[in-house]
């Protein structure tokens, strides 16, 4: 192995062994250091992409959430609007049930009122035919005993003029 010697010329244009490593060695770093800024600008994109496709979703999802609930809310008002109106047509049923329970007993009540009156006129229309019938016995029995009164005066009056004679 022979090395060859350089010229004078051929030094100018190049660089020597030390010198190429100190020149490589910044370019290196030079290179390094633009690939990596360069790798954490694109990881830093890659973050912001990330980070705004994460917010989207979040969005998407507390839209969602706010949809679920909002319709949750509105079942729930439909189905209180739903009870709300059972009970009240129950409570309209039971008011005109009691509306016709209260006629029916207010019916009876008349009923019952026109049947007692009823039998209190029966009641004195027979006290007074009972005494009427008493009247009318007592008035036979009293004209029965005025005939006989009338027959025994008569009699004794005979007797009496038939004894006189």
């Amino acid at each position: 192995f022979f090395f060859k010697q350089k010229t004078a010329y051929e030094m100018q244009r190049g660089l020597v062994g030390s010198e190429m490593c100190i020149r490589d060695r910044d370019k290196r770093a030079k290179e390094e250091s633009e690939e990596r800024l360069k790798r954490m600008k694109d990881l830093n994109l890659e973050l912001i992409q990330h980070n705004e496709l994460e917010k989207e979703l979040k969005e998407k999802m507390i839209s969602l959430e706010k949809e679920r609930d909002k319709a949750m809310v509105a079942e729930i008002m439909e189905m209180n609007n739903r009870q709300a109106e059972l009970e009240n047509n129950l409570r309209e049923k039971r008011l005109a049930e009691a509306k016709e329970t209260l006629k029916t007993i207010s019916n009876k009540s008349e009923i019952q009122r026109r049947e007692e009156q009823l039998i209190e006129q029966l009641a004195e229309e027979e006290r007074k035919k009972q005494m009427m019938r008493e009247d009318e016995k007592w008035k036979k029995e009293q004209e029965a005993k005025i005939t006989l009164l009338t027959q025994v005066y008569e009699d004794r009056a005979q007797a009496i003029d038939y004894k006189s004679q």
